[in-house]
């Protein structure tokens, strides 16, 4: 069977072009991260890097969510929010931990 390109449906290339498709209208809708208000991502960042935790920001591949991992030692924590809200929650969340952890206010 073909798709409306002429691909074989199941092909790798058929495939790809169905993902690309995914891909584009996802990040029409990701939130990014500029629109995560500055001083949520700073007080994480700061009681994470306090708690002798690191913190690393991105994307996911598909462009459909952020992603936030807090590394502990060996442990990584990973968190996927879609939305500027649920990032900036988790980011309090984390920030919230982190000062628990290091035993700071």
């Amino acid at each position: 069977m073909k798709d409306s390109k002429g691909d074989t449906i199941g092909s790798k290339k058929a495939a790809q072009g169905y993902q690309s498709a995914y891909n584009r209208r996802n990040k029409a809708n990701a939130v990014r991260w500029g629109e995560v208000h500055a001083g949520a991502v700073l007080d994480a960042l700061d009681a994470v890097q306090s708690a002798g935790d690191a913190l690393l920001l991105g994307a996911t591949r598909d462009g459909g969510a952020l992603v936030i991992t807090v590394c502990s030692g060996d442990q990584r924590h990973k968190f996927y929010p879609t939305s500027t809200e649920e990032c900036e929650a988790t980011l309090l969340d984390i920030t919230n931990a982190a000062l628990g952890k290091s035993g700071a206010t």
